[in-house]
């Protein structure tokens, strides 16, 4: 149960960190958008610096998880992060395609440039 634990809480984390990171790149962008203007970052609840900070203390934990356990345990784990990249091909055709998607179901994900 032990390897369950670190590799979910890691796996927790490095999301909180991506999604941190995430909104930093977002940040000119999340405050025309409805559903992502109250963000802390966009909102400036939380200062952009803050925001990289979080998202950095947030991958430093998750990487000390790994530390104590064996060589194998922490090649696998790098190799599973590093097949999860995607190559700038597959990430604009799946763009494409998420955007027709939103635009045949009705828009509901509509946002609008500010006049």
């Amino acid at each position: 149960w032990r390897l369950v634990v670190i590799f979910t809480l890691g796996t927790v984390l490095m999301r909180s960190a991506g999604c941190a990171v995430n909104d930093y790149a977002d940040l000119d962008f999340d405050k025309y958008v409805k559903r992502t203007a109250e963000r802390p970052l966009t909102s400036g609840k939380l200062a952009a610096w803050e925001g990289l900070a979080v998202a950095a203390a947030l991958a430093l934990i998750s990487f000390a998880l790994i530390l104590p356990l064996n060589l194998l345990t922490k090649e696998l784990s790098v190799a599973a992060a590093r097949r999860t990249r995607r190559t700038a091909w597959q990430l604009t055709t799946s763009g494409c395609w998420r955007s027709a998607r939103t635009r045949a179901s009705g828009g509901s994900r509509s946002w609008s440039w500010p006049q």
